[in-house]
């Protein structure tokens, strides 16, 4: 589903969606040139355990982040009920992604849901997480005819990832877009940090490009 390479080791993450898959974080040795910046990895645990037949929710989806100098998990942040606002919801946790500015202890995480269409915000200063909703984090229904490989069917999938780019005085704009859409949104990560946000904020978010 992901890899991430740091320093000498390449992880690799596969979904236990079905029976024969021993574990979900995984690595690889990597010879080649690579480099640390803080030394941490960052993961969503959804506790969800997809099986084609019997899918069961096993524990409280989590933020889990390891050390990687030491090899030992640092923290495990489990999220509040107000961040999971249906039980699909942990499907739905596909990705994070971290925003460090300057201190590493100030960091932020974001999880974008692709299955009820939100984004839940982890300060690891405050220890806190919240959700944040707008529609373009949601499918546009238009886009979602497809048809693949001789085959059509519908898909409903929201946004999978959000990837950050740097801007002007530190400021930082985050870009994604649903699977099933042809649009690309940007959003300042300023905005997405405001535990307290107000509706007029989804003015904020603009549509960058269309596809």
């Amino acid at each position: 589903m992901g890899t991430e390479r740091v320093g000498n080791r390449i992880f690799v993450t596969i979904p236990r969606r079905r029976y024969g898959i021993p574990s979900t974080l995984n690595y690889i040795e990597y010879d080649g040139p690579g480099r640390i910046l803080v030394g941490r990895l960052w993961m969503v645990d959804t506790g969800r355990l997809e099986l084609p037949v019997r899918q069961r929710q096993l524990r409280t989806p989590a933020i889990v982040i390891y050390d990687l100098n030491t090899n030992k998990r640092i923290l495990r942040y489990e999220l509040k009920s107000s961040d999971l606002p249906a039980e699909n919801t942990p499907t739905g946790l596909a990705s994070i992604t971290v925003d460090i500015t300057n201190d590493c202890a100030d960091a932020y995480a974001y999880l974008p849901d692709l299955t009820t269409f939100g984004m839940v915000v982890y300060s690891l200063k405050e220890n806190d997480s919240w959700r944040h909703q707008h529609n373009y984090y949601s499918f546009n229904p238009i886009a979602g005819n497809l048809f693949i490989a001789n085959e059509r069917f519908q898909w409903s999938d929201g946004v999978f990832s959000v990837t950050l780019l740097p801007g002007s005085e530190g400021c930082k704009s985050a870009y994604f877009h649903p699977l099933i859409g042809t649009h690309e949104f940007s959003v300042s990560h300023l905005r997405v940090k405001e535990q307290n946000y107000q509706r007029r904020e989804t003015l904020s978010f603009t549509i960058f490009c269309s596809k």
